[in-house]
């Protein structure tokens, strides 16, 4: 296997240019409902024709990464990987509304340790320092991120061992998905873009509010104009919204529903909502489901319509 460097490539000119210059969700933003994206459609349609996820690790190199994972990992347990998108990778200003907060994963991350998993922190050198975290949780929550170790063989390592990963709008999810592994998105932005690629994805995005009356944007609305682009900060104002993080027990009840879930079955909720994404949306034929944490939220507050 060639040694591809990740971050190397995220900061070409080049793949910078043609990625966020036709980002889906601001290029493709018609009133229509013509899909103009086929993503869910061909990882499925590969996975199967060839029964596997589009990439897999060679076994030597697996090795490889064994013998590097142990300079900072202890024992043999299952591991997650988690990613929490912060301004440092590209240093822009105006690219926020996607970021989060380490901290706020501190009560899933203890219940995820409490199971019998080690946490492994992935981003890049920038990441916050989070040896506080790292103290107050235990040895089995690791920052990779900014150890010794990290590099671009490392990450995809890591992506193909995991037990799953735990991450939000970042690229870090899409190499999990064409890994073929299980996803958790938290605090994901938007929801008309969010859903996974497995049957087993669970996906609890961001919550949009008017500002005037504190009230949710209702859930049918987040899939249509001019609620279903990723909006900036001057957009927002422009509609009088603001947008609003998952809390601590939220991202807690999201990671206890996504370790719980052994079938493809979904609830009559998760039907219901499914049935409101439109026609032309990304998540159309997607796998994924919304999480049922999320939506129990929209009923509670009288939004789900």
């Amino acid at each position: 296997m060639v040694e591809a460097d990740l971050e190397s490539l995220l900061h070409e000119p080049l793949f910078q240019e043609n990625v966020f210059r036709f980002d889906l969700s601001h290029t493709f933003a018609g009133c229509d409902d013509v899909k103009r994206t086929i993503a869910h459609e061909v990882h499925d349609g590969f996975v199967a024709k060839w029964g596997g996820p589009l990439v897999e690790f060679p076994q030597r190199d697996v090795e490889r990464g064994q013998e590097l994972l142990k300079q900072i990992a202890p024992g043999d347990r299952p591991f997650v990987l988690m990613h929490v998108r912060e301004p440092g990778f590209y240093q822009d200003p105006d690219r926020t509304m996607r970021n989060g907060d380490v901290q706020l994963n501190v009560l899933g991350i203890q219940h995820l340790i409490n199971a019998g998993y080690t946490v492994i922190r992935v981003g890049d050198a920038s990441m916050s320092d989070i040896s506080d975290l790292c103290k107050e949780c235990g040895p089995h929550l690791i920052d990779y991120a900014r150890s010794s170790i990290r590099s671009g063989f490392m990450d995809c390592f890591l992506m193909s061992q995991c037990a799953f990963f735990w991450g939000g709008s970042s690229g870090l999810t899409f190499l999990a998905y064409v890994m073929g592994k299980r996803v958790c998105t938290v605090n994901w932005y938007n929801a008309n873009i969010s859903l996974g690629f497995q049957p087993r994805d669970r996906v609890m995005f961001k919550k949009l509010r008017y500002k005037e009356t504190g009230k949710l944007v209702p859930f049918s609305g987040l899939m249509r104009q001019p609620f279903k682009q990723n909006m900036q900060k001057d957009d927002m104002d422009k509609h009088h919204v603001y947008l609003e993080t998952n809390s601590q027990h939220e991202i807690l009840s999201a990671i206890q529903e996504f370790t719980k879930v052994e079938q493809d079955e979904l609830t009559k909720l998760q039907k219901t909502a499914r049935l409101m994404v439109p026609s032309g949306s990304y998540s159309h034929e997607a796998a994924g489901q919304f999480s049922e944490t999320i939506l129990k939220r929209y009923i509670e507050e009288g939004a789900f319509h």
